[in-house]
Order: structure tokens, then C-alpha cells, then sequence
């Protein structure tokens, strides 16, 4: 039988606190316990403390996109869990196979956004245009493949590339769906991110840890 440690998870995640868990338990463990990251938590700042040092830090997008965790670091009574503060945010919205809106370490560009979106599905690589919201106001930055590598995003710039093919005049359309969406979204907001977040902690926890039945 496991022996159970007692451990702190704090910071921004939905039900911060102290807990006692299964020593077999991992980091992910502890937190779906815990409710996982919550509005403005980060998925790719969260550090293990022990004795007032940090020796683990996590990135959950290493599990959701790459497959990749180290499931050998135990837990211990007095450990402490730290999920920082949400980190800048960029969505890639076309031309992409896997689009989102993907939270960025502090160095990444234009490279590591298209490794999260899985790479080009049929793109015009030299059509790409930045939406982007500053005081207030929206801009709209049209840039070519050497300008977008070297390009310096900030917190919710949005990215559209163009299929080949497609011109500029699809933008119109494109924004305008978008700003109905965006003004959707923003009144589910709580809602929205409550669901996702469940449906997220519930697949580390179950499909990390079992494989469905057939």
C-alpha cells in the first residue's frame, strides 16, 4: 500500500490548497486534484518546490503535444506546487494544421507557434497578416515569410495565413467572423473555460494513465 504525502498546490489554479494524495502520485495528479490552472494560470510555468528549492518544472504542453513526461519524479509530504501567472498568448487561426490559441515562453517566435500548430496545411507562406489589438485599437500587419521569422509578437496577436491561391479580400470575411465569435465567446467566457478546462484534467487524468476499452 502507497503511503500518503501531505502537499501545498498555490498560485493560479482553481482550488488552491493543502492536500493529501497517494505517494505514487505525479506532479499532473496533484494537480487535477487541484482542479488544474485556472482563468489566468499558466500550462507552461509550473514549478516543484522541495525545501524551498525548485527541482521540476513543468510544461503540460509537453504532455498534450509532444507525448512527453518523466512520470519517475515522485512527490514528498511538505512539497509545494507553484502555478505561475498566465504567460503572452498568440493564436494561429489558418493555415496551419492544428490552430489555437497557444501561450508562448518568454524567446519564442513565429518557429515555435508553428511547431505547437503541427505546420503548414496548404499555406501561402508570403501571405501572412498579424491581427493585432493596442490601445484600443485593431491593426492589421501584413508580413511575408522572412518578416514573420524575425517578427516580435505580443499578448494576443492573432495570426491568419492564407491558403494558396486565396487573397486579401478574404480577410474582410475572415475579421468579421472573428469579432462575431470573439463577442460570442466573451459572453460564455466562464463558461467555456470552465468546460475546457474540466475536459483537459480529466484526459491527463484518465487517457495519461488507462487506455480505452475496444
Amino acid at each position: 500500500k502507497a503511503r500518503s504525502v501531505v502537499i501545498n498546490i498555490t498560485g493560479q489554479v482553481t482550488a488552491p490548497g493543502t492536500y493529501t494524495i497517494s505517494g505514487f502520485s505525479s506532479v499532473l495528479n496533484a494537480l487535477y486534484a487541484a482542479g488544474g490552472p485556472n482563468e489566468i494560470g499558466s500550462f507552461r510555468n509550473i514549478k516543484l518546490i522541495r525545501n524551498g528549492k525548485v527541482i521540476k518544472k513543468l510544461d503540460i504542453y509537453d504532455v498534450l503535444i509532444y507525448g512527453k513526461y518523466n512520470f519517475s519524479s515522485g512527490l514528498r509530504s511538505g512539497d509545494s506546487i507553484v502555478v505561475n501567472p498566465l504567460g503572452k498568448v498568440v493564436a494561429i487561426e489558418s493555415g496551419v494544421l492544428r490552430p489555437a490559441l497557444y501561450e508562448l515562453k518568454e524567446n519564442d517566435g513565429f518557429i515555435e507557434i508553428l511547431d505547437l500548430a503541427n505546420g503548414y496545411s496548404n499555406a501561402d507562406k508570403n501571405n501572412i497578416t498579424v491581427k493585432r489589438m493596442q490601445n484600443g485599437l485593431n491593426s492589421v500587419i501584413k508580413l511575408d515569410l522572412k518578416e514573420i521569422n524575425s517578427f516580435k509578437f505580443m499578448n494576443k496577436d492573432s495570426i491568419f495565413i492564407f491558403k494558396k491561391g486565396k487573397n486579401e479580400k478574404h480577410l474582410h470575411t475572415y475579421r468579421k467572423i472573428n469579432e462575431i465569435l470573439v463577442k460570442f465567446i466573451h459572453t460564455k467566457k466562464r463558461r467555456y473555460n470552465q468546460i475546457l478546462q474540466n475536459w483537459i484534467w480529466q484526459w491527463l487524468a484518465v487517457g495519461l494513465f488507462s487506455f480505452p476499452k475496444k
